[in-house]
């Protein structure tokens, strides 16, 4: 009988390891419905599927969750880790919402970057988010950055400081933005997901998010970084 219960006990736990893994948020839509978010990760997978009810939104190369805030009771903060290369972190930082049925970005971002050789190189990105307002026409993000850098090789190029911006709150497309960036022309856009790039022409005024030497871009509904002509989806 004792020798049955520890094989139970055995195949559940390893029922329990090999298990996919789900947490709920809850938060209220811009209509001010109740809305579950769900964030779901299989063990092994490199993959973070976040989902509210038929939308579902695919993170690649994801490591673990870092830290999940609700924002006002409307936002969804999560931080999450990416792969990175050796000797390197890498967090990145995205802002969800719900609003007519639909999950939302409103924003995308890095958060945090650190490649670490010390004593001989040491570098640090650190980005802090405060929500301030209280709907669509007052909202505004507080971004505290911490930025550093320490070479041995190369002394000259150290630096290290604090600083504050703000992101306004786009109504009509409903994210964050520091200005608009005119653009006009075809471009190629990337989707590692399903390997799929496709061309298109834009003419538009695009929200853009720039953070130090970093800039995003907000298109479609999506967040993209940009390489020249091409434009690289943050949900990788």
């Amino acid at each position: 009988m004792i020798k049955k219960t520890i094989v139970i006990l055995l195949i559940g736990l390893s029922y329990t390891i090999g298990s996919a893994r789900a947490q709920s948020y809850k938060i209220e839509s811009f209509e001010g419905n109740k809305a579950n978010i769900n964030l779901y990760y299989k063990p092994s997978s490199g993959m973070l599927t976040i989902s509210y009810l038929r939308d579902t939104l695919l993170i690649n190369n994801y490591m673990s969750v870092d830290t999940v805030n609700v924002l006002n009771k409307v936002f969804l903060q999560i931080n999450y880790v990416k792969r990175a290369g050796s000797n390197e972190d890498a967090i990145n930082q995205l802002i969800l919402y719900v609003s007519k049925g639909k999950l939302c970005q409103a924003l995308h971002v890095n958060s945090l970057t650190t490649y670490d050789m010390r004593p001989s190189e040491y570098s640090l990105f650190k980005l802090r988010v405060t929500l301030g307002g209280h709907d669509a026409n007052t909202y505004k993000l507080s971004l505290n950055i911490h930025n550093e850098k320490s070479s041995k090789r190369s002394p000259k190029s150290n630096y290290k400081y604090n600083k504050t911006e703000f992101l306004a709150f786009d109504t009509k497309n409903k994210a964050f933005y520091s200005n608009y960036e005119p653009t006009m022309g075809y471009y190629t856009f990337h989707n590692l997901n399903d390997n799929s790039s496709s061309k298109k022409y834009i003419k538009s005024d695009i929200p853009v998010v720039k953070i130090e030497k970093d800039k995003y871009y907000y298109i479609n509904g999506n967040w993209y970084t940009k390489d020249k002509s091409d434009f690289y989806s943050m949900l990788l």
